[in-house]
């Protein structure tokens, strides 16, 4: 009979296969049918021929492991935050910070094969890019949990996540980035990337923090505008004005305007200020999808005419970003 999740909550975060170089997530271990077998996971190492004194690993589905090599930790407040980095050497480079999607929450090791993926099939990023990849994964303090229930692997109902915790986020890239030192990351040049959940969370990080970015792009997820943004829209603005960003998201995911060059706004406002985009076509997963760009900066001549008000508020509030290391 499986164990509940519950019954092995104690299982550590991480752990070392005996066997091999991996890291393992300890997610493994909670709902195993441990000391019994499981037929596709083992409880001690990353993947069953490991545990059976192979020498190849399984197929990477069957595999709860990732490159020891890449794994990386630091201390929050909130808590220990776990993360991958692929670090090609060198001062002064450009810096990727990769946001998952939901499904990494249950499985914590698939965060690998999109970073490997990334480095594989990108030259430029394999050989002059720092890549930093937290895990939005349970018990990871940069998600937060939902009140809704997703089987895990093991077919046990547990809460799922609502989405990257963006505070604690952004303090996690610092730190990592300090963790890193000052001369081998050039801080005018930090890019965000995500998607489904984790370009979600680019949006937010882009309305929030975008004056310290170099560029933001979210794949298939829109932004999640919350109850009473609409008052922090001068701050937004503040935030994104100078950040080049671009979306890339099929009709379902995100709203298009409905010309080639259009303004998106808030409906019905006295105070409505739009932001210009411009749609370009672009394959993604083999499928054509509508990609659309912010112009180089929210440019002030892009304000609404009735929104002159607003103008006297960026002009006055929109400082300079202060810088990220001290």
């Amino acid at each position: 009979m499986e164990q509940s999740v519950g019954d092995n909550m104690a299982a550590p975060a991480w752990f070392h296969c005996p066997s091999c170089d991996r890291m393992i997530t300890g997610l493994v271990q909670r709902g195993h049918p441990h000391p019994g077998k499981h037929h596709v996971y083992s409880y001690t190492h990353c993947c069953q021929p490991c545990e059976q004194g192979q020498s190849t690993h399984a197929e990477s589905w069957a595999c709860a492991g990732v490159p020891s090599a890449l794994f990386r930790s630091v201390k929050l407040n909130s808590g220990l935050q776990h993360y991958l980095l692929h670090d090609p050497g060198g001062d002064s480079l450009p810096v990727v910070l990769f946001l998952h999607g939901a499904n990494t929450y249950i499985y914590p090791e698939t965060l690998w094969w999109d970073v490997e993926k990334l480095v594989e099939k990108n030259e430029i990023v394999r050989d002059g890019f720092i890549v930093i990849a937290p895990f939005g994964s349970m018990g990871e303090p940069v998600v937060q949990a939902s009140s809704w229930a997703k089987k895990d692997r093991f077919y046990n109902e547990v809460p799922y996540v609502k989405c990257f915790d963006l505070d604690i986020l952004w303090s996690f890239f610092v730190s990592a980035l300090t963790a890193l030192g000052g001369k081998r990351v050039d801080p005018a040049r930090l890019h965000v990337t995500g998607y489904s959940m984790g370009g979600q969370a680019a949006w937010g990080l882009a309305s929030r923090f975008g004056s310290h970015l170099a560029s933001v792009a979210p794949m298939a997820a829109r932004c999640a505008w919350e109850d009473g943004a609409w008052d922090h829209q001068v701050e937004i603005l503040c935030q994104m004005q100078r950040l080049p960003l671009w979306s890339y998201a099929g009709k379902a995911l995100f709203f298009a305007p409905p010309s080639s060059s259009a303004s998106v706004s808030r409906q019905g406002s006295e105070n409505s200020t739009p932001i210009a985009f411009r749609k370009t076509p672009v394959q993604f997963h083999g499928e054509t999808c509508g990609g659309w760009q912010t112009n180089a900066a929210i440019r002030r001549q892009h304000l609404s005419m009735k929104s002159a008000w607003m103008k006297k508020a960026l002009k006055r509030q929109c400082m300079p970003g202060v810088q990220i290391f001290p």
